[in-house]
């Protein structure tokens, strides 16, 4: 019975797969949203470049690495 109810107090890890952080829709709050999806329990995001071609990818990459979010990346 201890397993069980340990095992339903288990949440999830929360992966936001797809968003757009690095938008200059962002760039007055961006620190805000990262804030509430962390008390909502997102413990990682992608952010998805490309939104206006080459420049789309490069501003992703900066802002992913200026907050943190970059582990590895790859580049064409």
């Amino acid at each position: 019975m201890a397993e069980k109810r340990r095992a339903m107090s288990e949440l999830p890890t929360l992966i936001d797969s797809h968003c757009h952080l690095d938008m200059v829709e962002f760039d007055a709050d961006r620190d805000a949203v990262l804030v509430r999806a962390r008390e909502a329990g997102v413990e990682g995001m992608v952010i998805i470049g490309g939104v206006d071609a080459n420049a789309g990818h490069k501003r992703a990459l900066r802002v992913a690495d200026a907050l943190g979010f970059l582990l590895d990346r790859i580049e064409h």
